[in-house]
């Protein structure tokens, strides 16, 4: 059977969660850091359900896949379906071998049913105390249907039952997370740790809650529901209003999946199932007896031995002799680049706040996709606007499950002076880009920032982004040139230095790629190297195969979707694909191109997805400064001698483990990280 021209885009994103989920069962990663990967795994998978499985649906019985990526929904759907089954039963025995090894640690996950006297009088003192005033319960026959529930909840099914008349009610209880943490840590007993689940506090203190209305038998069992997240507004007006119905639909729109207790009753399910209202196109999915496992994100660390966890990982300050710095003034010399998280944040924040209080400085204007919840950098834009500097601000209330954060920071920098655009029809604004502009003594100059990934400080302490700073006007002017694309609402200007999204990036990658295909083909050097989190834009993949047929020789590191199939008979071997899942989360965009010996390396904001190119304004920049080219060659060499932590995404051999036998362990996080020590130091 021949090889797939290309992978599903949906299929491929599963298999990326797989290798999320291989590092919950790798015995060389602590502990409870494997308990972390668990819940990021199981994150990942509702976000999966809430979108792509939401978009499959969505489009069905249309040609849009079939024209967009080239397969068929119903048939990607169906294959989803036995994958993500198969996924979920390989996360229950990996959580199971993962309580061995906690009990094997003197640290017990223990059940409502486990406890002895003196825990449940302390369970229940902490239910009174801190559990009991954060819960009430719904009656099941006044809940009119689905809809009147949180998809992000985890509720209790519960059958209420009497010893004296056999009177039986139903009710649900919604487990109060987002208030009372998931896990209680009991006191230590005889040198051993023992933890039980908020689900099971609950459970004791049932007693407290219905024994007053005469139940005194109960029954209960977890259920959770995910919403299709791809709905449609069909508001007219403001598009701000728009973004506002369409958080309002999200909250009520049908479900694509109900998870629930696989313990559970038939009767008592059948029961749930129809007094919600809850029809046949839903996917009835049975689950452990814990739902919602994102929550182990969270697990307590400070129980056990210390190397059960990851010692904390702290950034090094790129400047940690010259404290009294003027960031501004250093950029003018020289362009820099940060590479996160190995390196400090702080010069992003001091850039801002000496931005905001330095005489020479007229305007700074800055693209916000996400940011952290009480955000540096906003405030810092903030203070500079209250000292008289002109600020604009682009927020992207479109980017999603962050309307809402977003929509707050809107109102909240408009009411400080700043000025803040936040709608362009047709388009998100997904660049990560900031430009300061000065007047020194009479003259004009800009620095400009330029990322892969949002300006957060929370995001920066675990995310590989890569920023770069500079006054080039090769750079600065056309980073400018950006913003008043966006403040002119898209009067698309004509690029010679970046590659802007969607007017010339494709074009430009394609042009690059066509060089080294003209130098393969006159039997000359010719390679690409590309680092994303997605390869899924099928124009960009073709023109990769006719390189590699070309004889190119082409290294990709994909994170996430890779739709390319390397292991086509016309790639003649010349495309290596990789991913690496280690502790931090790979996200910077890298591309790199032979050039005739002189290369050429980009960053920017882009994954090489369609919706992406052409939906999106995304920058990537060329990095012309000749060390800093150099460094972010050598950090993406590191990347690609991994050999403990990198799993090849070639269909044949998908997720199994790059390694040698003959080449020493090599950690990639971690050589990065001694070699930009070392550099700081030279």
């Amino acid at each position: 059977m021949p090889a797939s021209k290309y992978t599903d885009r949906e299929i491929s994103w599963l298999q990326f969660n797989e290798r999320v989920l291989q590092e919950a069962k790798d015995p060389t990663v602590p502990l409870i850091e494997r308990i972390r990967f668990m819940g990021i795994f199981s994150n990942n998978q509702d976000d999966f359900f809430r979108t792509q499985v939401g978009s499959l649906v969505h489009h069905t019985d249309d040609e849009y896949y079939l024209s967009e990526f080239g397969y068929n929904p119903q048939k990607t759907l169906k294959n989803v379906g036995l994958k993500a089954m198969k996924l979920r039963k390989e996360f229950d025995a990996v959580f199971k071998d993962l309580r061995e090894e906690l009990r094997q640690n003197n640290i017990f996950l223990i059940n409502e049913k486990q406890v002895n006297d003196e825990q449940k009088l302390f369970v229940e003192n902490y239910f009174r105390s801190k559990v009991r005033s954060h819960l009430f319960p719904l009656l099941l026959d006044k809940v009119p249907n689905h809809k009147a529930l949180n998809e992000h909840s985890i509720y209790l099914f519960v059958k209420l039952s009497s010893s004296k008349n056999k009177k039986n009610q139903y009710a649900i209880l919604e487990l109060p997370t987002n208030k009372i943490s998931r896990f209680l840590v009991l006191p230590t007993l005889q040198g051993k740790d023992f933890v039980i689940m908020l689900d099971d506090v609950i459970r004791l203190g049932f007693a407290d809650i219905f024994l007053p209305f005469g139940y005194d038998i109960y029954e209960a069992y977890t259920f959770k529901i995910t919403r299709n997240a791809e709905v449609e507004s069909h508001a007219s007006g403001d598009t701000i209003e728009l973004i506002k119905e369409m958080i309002r639909l999200r909250r009520k729109s049908d479900l694509i999946r109900f998870l629930y207790d696989r313990d559970m009753p038939k009767k008592m399910l059948e029961h749930l199932l129809k007094a919600l209202k809850i029809g046949k196109k839903t996917d009835i999915d049975a689950g452990s007896r814990y739902h919602n496992s994102k929550d182990f994100l969270n697990f307590p660390q400070k129980i056990g031995q210390g190397q059960l966890v990851y010692k904390p990982y702290q950034p090094i300050d790129l400047n940690p002799k010259s404290v009294h710095i003027n960031t501004i003034k250093s950029i003018k010399q020289k362009d820099y680049m940060l590479h996160f998280p190995y390196q400090s944040f702080r010069m992003t924040i001091d850039f801002l706040r000496e931005a905001s209080i330095d005489p020479d400085v007229q305007s700074i204007k800055m693209t916000i996709y996400r940011v952290a919840e009480d955000s540096a950098i906003l405030n810092a834009l903030i203070n500079a606007a209250r000292n008289g500097k002109k600020v604009s601000v682009y927020v992207e209330v479109k980017a999603q499950f962050d309307e809402e954060n977003n929509l707050y920071w809107v109102e909240r920098l408009q009411n400080e002076g700043v000025k803040v655009m936040s709608v362009l029809p047709d388009y998100k604004v997904h660049a990560k880009i900031m430009l300061v502009t000065t007047n020194e003594n009479g003259k004009k100059y800009r620095y400009a920032v330029v990322g892969t990934g949002n300006p957060n400080e929370e995001t920066a302490l675990v995310y590989t982004d890569k920023l770069l700073f500079t006054a080039n006007p090769k750079i600065t002017d056309e980073v400018n040139m950006v913003f008043e694309m966006i403040e002119n609402r898209l009067a698309f200007p004509k690029f010679e230095t970046l590659l802007v999204a969607p007017i010339n990036l494709r074009e430009k990658m394609i042009e690059l790629i066509n060089v080294e295909i003209a130098q393969a083909k006159l039997g000359k050097p010719a390679w690409i190297t590309m680092k994303a989190n997605s390869l899924a834009d099928k124009k960009t993949i073709d023109k990769l195969y006719e390189a590699a047929n070309s004889g190119v020789k082409i290294r990709l590191l994909i994170r996430g979707i890779c739709m390319l199939n390397p292991d086509l008979k016309e790639c003649k071997g010349n495309i290596m694909a990789r991913s690496v899942v280690d502790r931090f989360l790979e996200h910077a965009r890298v591309f790199g191109f032979c050039n005739a010996g002189n290369s050429k390396y980009f960053i920017g904001s882009t994954d090489f997805v369609k919706k992406k190119i052409d939906k999106r304004i995304e920058v990537v920049v060329p990095i012309l400064d000749a060390d800093v080219k150099q460094e972010l060659e050598d950090v993406l060499e590191m990347q690609f001698k991994d050999n403990t932590h990198a799993r090849w995404i070639n269909p044949k051999k998908i997720n199994t483990y790059v390694q040698s036998s003959s080449e020493k362990k090599w950690r990639s996080q971690d050589e990065i990280s001694k070699y930009l020590y070392k550099k700081r130091n030279m």
